[in-house]
């Protein structure tokens, strides 16, 4: 009878997480790349080297409003990817290297909880965690270039040397 009870407590958090039906109010996250900035703690798109003249470059930042089945949609992929249990740093052996490479980082708040997790893509695999960090970073980004303020943004003119 005793254990029974202990794990009551633990089966309740486990059936109130598999009916949330809403991402928590409290959800936001940045994803820092190196060209495209999309910061939804500051509802916020911030396009990077943008050609105003011949050597003229600056950032742009246009305000960026998801929906709220949007925001579920990003929530409960990352979920699905197991984004929350990824460790703070993805260290995979390379099978081949990449020149020019950059660093992810992807950062989220939920629950009152911050999880981060980086990336340094400078080289191919085929590891399961990488492959699960770039399908939620893809995701996102698709639901945020529909938006009609970063659509009219021009091109960033920065190149990866």
């Amino acid at each position: 009878m005793k254990s029974r009870l202990l794990l009551l407590p633990f089966l309740t958090t486990a059936i109130s997480c598999q009916n949330q039906t809403h991402a928590p109010a409290d959800f936001a996250f940045r994803i820092d790349g190196f060209t495209d900035v999309i910061d939804t703690y500051e509802n916020t798109f911030t396009r990077r080297g943008i050609n105003q003249g011949s050597i003229n470059f600056t950032d742009t930042t246009v305000t960026l409003t998801l929906t709220t089945e949007q925001k579920d949609s990003i929530y409960f992929f990352m979920g699905e990817k197991a984004f929350f249990s990824m460790p703070e740093e993805i260290k995979v052996p390379c099978e081949d290297y990449i020149k020019p490479s950059e660093t992810d980082n992807l950062i989220v708040r939920a629950n009152g909880q911050n999880k981060k997790v980086v990336f340094h893509n400078g080289c191919t695999t085929h590891d399961e965690k990488v492959k699960d960090f770039y399908s939620i970073r893809s995701f996102i980004y698709k639901i945020v270039y529909r938006n009609k303020n970063i659509k009219s943004l021009p091109k960033s003119s920065l190149m990866i040397l």
